[in-house]
């Protein structure tokens, strides 16, 4: 079996010649540590608004472990300063602070535009081969407190609850956008069934 066999077996309830190896983060030191050397693609840390989507696993990674996915990020926006500290992305402040700062959710773009994906697709074209291809979102209230920087967040739960609920509200419409992302994706990549692709 290859990866993708080995996978979608399992995903089907049969036997798989071994238990499938996923991976969804393997930070770039661990790369370096398997691999030996600095010379590999890295990880994207992006949460752009145009482009959203960042490589968490190096296609480098399966030349040292016998890892049976490639993964591609599309969570929707984080709007908060990411930087890379030890090497390790981290979020060192929220944007989202006031009702006046609520109009940056009016920024995401458009799922249903094709030239979203092509990242995406040509992430998937050059480095897939027989992997399976697995692309995560992140839903729920995480980008709500990080886009308004946890200890602000914390603070406002107490002093301004309005704001959070309204930051939450717009969070759970970024939330859609990334569902829709990632759906399009598959689709545009035959990753899954149309009538498999919503929960």
């Amino acid at each position: 079996m290859n990866s993708r066999e080995r996978v979608l077996a399992v995903l089907s309830g049969n036997m798989p010649d071994r238990v499938p190896w996923i991976e969804n983060y393997v930070s770039d030191e661990v790369t370096a540590g398997l691999l030996g050397h600095e010379n590999f693609i890295k990880n994207t840390y992006t949460y752009k608004i145009e482009f959203p989507g960042m490589i968490r696993v190096s296609p480098d990674v399966s030349k040292a472990i016998p890892l049976d996915n490639i993964s591609y990020d599309l969570a929707p926006p984080r709007f908060a300063k990411t930087e890379l500290l030890g090497g390790h992305e981290n979020i060192t402040t929220g944007f989202l602070l006031s009702r006046d700062n609520l109009g940056l959710m009016d920024t995401l773009p458009d799922p249903d535009d094709i030239e979203l994906y092509r990242p995406a697709e040509k992430f998937l074209e050059r480095y897939k081969g027989n992997l399976a291809a697995i692309c995560s979102v992140r839903s729920g209230p995480s980008n709500t407190y990080l886009s308004m920087g946890i200890e602000h967040f914390c603070q406002s739960i107490i002093s301004d609850p309005e704001l959070v609920r309204e930051a939450f509200c717009d969070e759970i419409g970024a939330d859609r956008y990334a569902i829709d992302a990632a759906e399009g994706v598959a689709l545009s990549r035959k990753l899954i069934e149309p009538k498999s692709s919503r929960l």
